[in-house]
């Protein structure tokens, strides 16, 4: 079996480096015995299959308007889709060339079967333009929504409940740091960074967030944005407080 892994982050680095939790490979970190880097390719294990993971990145510059990011991202799902023929499986772990492979799919013109891994609904394109062989969620409330819309595909829909990686956390369990910041902002996806920059500066509070997310404020301090998620734990363990400022109407309401 051969698989092609697309994200558009490439989390199999840091991964393999131990310098990331594994649940950012979305599943596949535990199928594979051993990682060539030269090749980017993650050998199955013998139990599961003969036959590899090459994992491929999907390029989308970060400071870019959203009509030069569509275009980079499209350019890079038309290179995928000529890559997916030598492949049996297409595994979009970040739902990021769905909408464009599935539209392929749909008419027939893929070798490879599609799997999405399903993150921030709603999911219009993943369903009323394309088509996946599977959809994968992580908990069921959001199948359920997208089952609503969705009659006819409820059969290719599958829930892949998993947590952390309790393990990698384990060496900073007993780490003590001083309380630098009152907050911390995590994530990016959908996130107001913004209105969490307002908030903290306003009540003359500390906050950290991603560097260049936000205007310039006082109280505010940039966390540069680093895949080594050790530099961001130590971060996180000088804050008293977490926030994840999710933007408004940015998830269903389930």
């Amino acid at each position: 079996m051969k698989i092609l892994y697309v994200s558009d982050y490439e989390a199999w680095i840091p991964c393999f480096r131990k310098e990331m939790p594994s649940h950012h490979l979305y599943g596949v970190y535990e199928m594979i015995d051993y990682y060539d880097k030269k090749r980017k390719r993650g050998y199955l294990k013998k139990e599961i299959s003969d036959g590899y993971i090459d994992f491929c990145y999907v390029y989308k510059p970060n400071n870019a308007s959203k009509a030069v990011k569509a275009i980079c991202r499209f350019q890079s799902c038309l290179s995928i889709w000529v890559k997916s023929f030598r492949y049996d499986i297409v595994y979009d772990a970040i739902d990021q060339c769905t909408p464009i492979l599935g539209l392929f799919n749909r008419f027939h013109l893929m070798k490879a079967k599609l799997i999405t891994m399903l993150h921030h609904p709603p999911f219009r394109c993943e369903f009323q333009a394309g088509l996946s062989n599977a959809y994968i969620f992580f908990d069921k409330s959001h199948m359920s929504y997208s089952a609503e819309l969705n009659n006819s595909l409820i059969e290719r829909m599958f829930v892949c409940e998993w947590g952390p990686d309790f393990s990698w956390y384990d060496g900073f369990r007993l780490k003590k740091e001083s309380k630098e910041y009152f907050v911390l902002d995590s994530g990016h996806t959908a996130r107001d960074h913004e209105l969490l920059a307002e908030a903290c500066n306003d009540l003359e509070l500390v906050a950290g967030l991603p560097k260049g997310s936000v205007k310039k404020y006082e109280r505010i301090k940039e966390i540069p944005v680093d895949y080594n998620m050790k530099t961001y734990i130590i971060n996180l363990l000088k804050c008293r407080v977490i926030g994840i400022p999710i933007l408004k109407r940015a998830s269903p309401p389930t």
